[in-house]
């Protein structure tokens, strides 16, 4: 992580309540969870951005998503792929709006109404956060009746 990144992040969580010591470790985890990553050892890069997502690192939140949502995790999980999701979804990152809509609306199952209304919704609140993509999607959702989260699950990822 690059100096500019590591003061931005330190900003964020400071102002959020956490101790400098916070910041720092948070920062060394995602840094050392991207260097596994890149090494291949993605079972120990798990392990790393869960910790930093435990202490509530967005991007880490949404890493952890993706990982078990894609199966890089060893297995698809999408049980712990929709909590991660809606976890960083509530701490306001667009991108966990997004795939949590896709994941709602999408699978083996068939989603229910109250699923394509919650779905519509995160959508909608990452489209009001200025994300193009959720605000192309929200845009096609109002031309096709709602059938476009389900079809935008090969143009976004986590990592």
């Amino acid at each position: 992580m690059n100096r500019l990144a590591s003061i931005a992040l330190a900003l964020m969580v400071m102002t959020s309540g956490a101790q400098a010591s916070d910041v720092e470790t948070i920062a060394h985890l995602e840094e050392q969870a991207s260097e596994a990553y890149d090494g291949g050892d993605i079972t120990s890069a798990l392990s790393l951005w869960l910790k930093a997502a435990k202490r509530g690192a967005v991007d880490s939140i949404v890493i952890v998503a993706g990982l078990y949502e894609t199966g890089e995790a060893d297995v698809i999980d999408l049980d712990q792929a929709r909590y991660w999701y809606e976890l960083g979804a509530e701490k306001g990152d667009p991108l966990a709006m997004i795939r949590l809509s896709e994941l709602l609306v999408s699978g083996a199952h068939t989603p229910t109404d109250a699923e394509r209304a919650t779905a519509a919704e995160w959508l909608r609140k990452a489209a009001g956060l200025g994300h193009p993509l959720a605000q192309q999607l929200v845009t096609d959702q109002a031309l096709t009746g709602g059938s476009q989260v389900k079809q935008a699950s090969g143009q976004i990822r986590t990592n």
